[in-house]
């Protein structure tokens, strides 16, 4: 069984702190763990900093508030020589995907309703969560999920299967 944290990954985000805003909703304030990180060319730590920005996805609710990631992301240089990326950004992997609105873990739950109830169904569910989901947004989550097709098709074909439409 999986641990579940307030934090998406507690391996690689630390939590600043927590804010109450209005409308009910959560803010965390979160930065990277760690000091350096790997250039995605060249594998070599870099450790200078060229600048930063804030990423702001949606997660999962905490006792039906809608809950906002405050997520500091640092761009570094990569100071190897020959290496072909001057400047690359911290990205952790098991928190947020690259530019996504949502959390991993959001985005799971909603391709799971998404899987049981569809579009109308799943967000009347969603909504009772704390999740904000439209319908449309449900189908297009299950239109955009990865399909592993491991049924083989028939190998003999009988004339009572065969038709022209």
């Amino acid at each position: 069984m999986e641990q579940r944290t307030l934090v998406p990954d507690a391996g690689e985000v630390v939590l600043e702190c927590v804010t109450a805003e209005g409308h009910g909703l959560l803010v965390m304030r979160l930065r990277a763990f760690g000091e350096q990180r790997l250039c995605p060319r060249c594998h070599r730590a870099s450790t200078r900093v060229h600048s930063h920005y804030w990423r702001r996805p949606s997660d999962l609710p905490w006792e039906g508030m809608p809950v906002r990631i405050l997520l500091h992301v640092r761009r570094f240089f990569c100071d190897t020589e020959g290496c072909e990326q001057r400047i690359f950004t911290e990205r952790p992997p098991n928190t947020v995907s690259w530019y996504a609105r949502r959390t991993c873990r959001l985005s799971a739950s909603i391709e799971r309703i998404a899987l049981a109830l569809g579009g109308n169904a799943g967000s009347r569910l969603a909504r009772q969560l704390g999740i904000l989901v439209s319908a449309s947004t449900l189908l297009c989550q299950l239109r955009h999920m990865a399909w592993t097709d491991t049924a083989q098709g028939p190998r003999v074909l009988g004339i009572d299967d065969w038709a022209w439409r």
